[in-house]
């Protein structure tokens, strides 16, 4: 009985030994992982948002790596807002719009124009939305809701994208759409301009070498004005 004892007492020492080895390296590793991510973050904060390509390689691992992931698309998307923005109905796109292509199958009504500027509306509106709203606490903490990450580590996550320095980031981003969603309002009108001017002058143009060709000179200066932005 004796020698049993020894031999379970022996086992059970093994074990808690083993378990608190385990333990020390988990944390351990869970210390050089946080170490990581803040070396990251602070990287992340260096980079000129607007300017300069984020770098999306992710650094840390296991769940420290799912925070890292989810700051660094959170503020990728959020450029890339600023970006389509920016480039929103420019006048490459505006020409694709008016081509012949799209107005000669009813240059009266021009239906089939229309019905892509509409859509563009509502491309911008919900760009939009998105711009007013990427520094928004509902916007933030949904970026990191149903992932596979435990709680504590969403706090992690919250704390970030809470520093001071990363919603100057985001405001900084935010105020760029802006600025840019104001020139963006001002082409999508003007593209509107153009196609109602077209509808009400239809009797003036028609489509030539698949170009729009004026018959009236004065028409064509009042149309070379609204699409050059003039009313």
């Amino acid at each position: 009985m004796g020698t049993k004892r020894l031999i379970f007492a022996i086992i059970v020492v093994i074990l808690l030994i083993a378990g608190l080895i385990g333990g020390y390296y988990y944390i351990q590793n869970g210390s050089q992982q946080a170490e990581i991510l803040q070396k990251e973050m602070t990287k992340v904060l260096e980079t000129d948002i607007i300017n300069d390509e984020l770098d999306m390689s992710i650094k840390s691992n296991g769940n420290y790596g799912k925070v890292e992931e989810t700051v660094k698309n959170y503020l990728n998307d959020s450029k890339k807002i600023f970006i389509s923005m920016k480039d929103f109905c420019n006048e490459e796109q505006a020409e694709k719009i008016l081509s012949a292509e799209n107005i000669n199958g009813d240059p009266v009504e021009l239906l089939v124009v229309k019905q892509k500027v509409e859509e563009k509306k509502q491309e911008f509106n919900t760009l939009k939305t998105k711009a007013e709203n990427m520094d928004s606490e509902s916007s933030i903490n949904g970026a990191i809701e149903g992932k596979d990450i435990k709680e504590n580590y969403i706090d992690v996550y919250k704390n970030i994208m809470n520093n001071e320095a990363m919603q100057e980031m985001l405001t900084t981003i935010k105020e760029k759409a802006i600025d840019e969603q104001e020139e963006a309002e001002e082409r999508l009108e003007g593209l509107e301009d153009t196609i109602d001017f077209l509808a009400k002058n239809s009797k003036y143009w028609e489509i030539n070498d698949g170009k729009i060709q004026f018959t009236n000179t004065n028409k064509l200066a009042e149309y070379l004005e609204v699409l050059n932005g003039g009313k």
